[in-house]
């Protein structure tokens, strides 16, 4: 069974009310440039399908963002992290190997080398020296041959 109807150039457009389709034939192009009115509800279909695209394509532009975003941000805590365990590690270390280096027997040789070159640096005339207490007697023992090798350093490099 084919329901069709029949429009009249003639007659004032019929309005969206009055018009009906069978739902297994729908109008053609031809049939809605008849009608303007459906035309430009069409239309104004169509803009809106377009704007609410252009909304999600926006959004999904944004969530990409935020993701790549996130992961820069879980990418710097991890490295932060990993760098903060190693940093751990390596104080660790150092910890032991100057443990080590203390009840060595060039400690004592490591210590004047190290006052020394302190004395170079900060060139000054009087110097209070900090030691650990148990470096105290080591430390009074080497003060002498550091001032004296100072001294040394400061003639050959004035040229005397």
């Amino acid at each position: 069974m084919c329901v069709a109807q029949c429009v009249c150039l003639s007659s004032p457009s019929p309005s969206l009310s009055t018009l009906s389709f069978h739902p297994l034939f729908p109008p053609s192009l031809s049939t809605l440039s008849f009608h303007p009115h459906f035309s430009s509800l069409v239309h104004a279909g169509k803009l809106e399908v377009l704007d609410v695209y252009s909304e999600k394509e926006k959004q999904r532009e944004v969530d990409g963002r935020i993701a790549i975003s996130a992961a820069v941000k879980e990418a710097s805590t991890t490295k932060m992290a990993h760098r903060d365990e190693l940093l751990k590690h390596l104080l660790k270390d150092a910890k032991h190997n100057v443990s080590l280096m203390a009840s060595s027997k060039s400690y004592e040789t490591l210590l004047k080398n190290l006052l020394v070159q302190a004395l170079v640096k900060i060139e000054e005339d009087a110097v209070v020296i900090y030691c650990r207490k148990e470096d105290c007697g080591v430390v009074g023992k080497i003060i002498p041959t550091a001032v004296a090798e100072l001294k040394k350093i400061m003639k050959e490099a004035a040229g005397e």
